[in-house]
């Protein structure tokens, strides 16, 4: 029981920091895309498991956000990538992040 106390506290810290980066930002950055579709698996087999393939999505959406936001604000010469203005960019994953640990949080 313990164990769940820890895990949605985890979750709700991961997503509250990550929607103040996302508003942060989001005031900057107006013309950036900020909404990205997430799918995750919820059901049984991925609670057995400890929802292990979704927790590993979460950790790789959160160094690609930590990477582009490092880089767009304390790297001198970076360069935005029309992907980032099109497509995939930070206001994104910190969204598809606060949207993963809400799932998680609910379901476990």
């Amino acid at each position: 029981m313990q164990f769940r106390k820890i895990w949605k506290e985890s979750m709700k810290r991961i997503h509250d920091d990550a929607g103040v980066l996302h508003r942060m930002i989001s005031y900057v950055l107006t013309g950036l895309k900020n909404k990205g579709d997430v799918e995750i698996d919820t059901g049984l087999e991925a609670k057995k498991i400890g929802f292990k393939k979704e927790r590993l999505y979460l950790q790789k959406e959160i160094v690609k956000a930590e990477q582009r936001i490092r880089n767009y604000f304390f790297e001198p010469n970076h360069i935005i990538h029309l992907e980032e203005l099109k497509g995939e960019n930070m206001l994104i994953q910190l969204y598809r992040i606060r949207q993963i640990t809400q799932k998680l949080k609910e379901v476990w």
